[in-house]
């Protein structure tokens, strides 16, 4: 059991802590046996593998200990996002409107028509861009399912998802 101390405030950062701790150990163990089954010879790749796992388990913990503060602001289908999602999906997709530039086969951002008569908070033109449930800005590829609405302004407008409406309507996210 890891003792509650200055550098670990909350229980579940300790807990968090200790999963990456035994990831390392795991990754120092492994590292170890095939060593001694096919000598050092592989030891630079070995290693490097090891680093990899290690860094990416560091990652994820700090990515969960980020989010762990917050609450969810729009839900789609399933997928709850957060402020800082919402956010930075209206930051991208506004920052490729005022460039005049898109991306994706389907030219995001574009207008978006509201033809399911929506009733948003700012004065249109309106303009959709995807929000991604991996909560990685869109860059181009499967869309996905939900998007965020803003204005000329770069106002955030609303989140709309297909999950759940018919043939390509949307709905609003609650």
């Amino acid at each position: 059991m890891l003792a509650r101390s200055a550098s670990y405030p909350l229980p579940s950062q300790a807990v968090l802590c200790r999963s990456s701790y035994l990831s390392y150990q795991f990754a120092t163990t492994v590292v170890s046996r095939l060593i001694t089954m096919f000598g050092s010879k592989i030891l630079s790749t070995v290693l490097l593998a090891a680093l990899s796992v290690a860094s990416v388990s560091a990652v994820t913990v700090e990515k969960v200990r980020a989010r762990q503060d917050q609450t969810c602001v729009a839900t789609c289908g399933s997928v709850c996002y957060y402020q800082e999602d919402l956010d930075e999906a209206v930051k991208t997709g506004y920052g490729l409107h005022q460039q005049g530039k898109t991306v994706g086969s389907n030219d995001y951002p574009h207008e978006y028509e509201d033809r399911e008569g929506f009733d948003f908070p700012g004065p249109s033109p309106y303009y959709e861009f995807p929000i991604l449930s991996s909560f990685e800005p869109y860059d181009g590829g499967s869309p996905g399912a939900d998007r965020v609405v803003f204005n000329d302004d770069g106002d955030f407008q609303g989140a709309i998802t297909h999950t759940g409406a018919s043939g390509n309507n949307f709905v609003e996210c609650t």
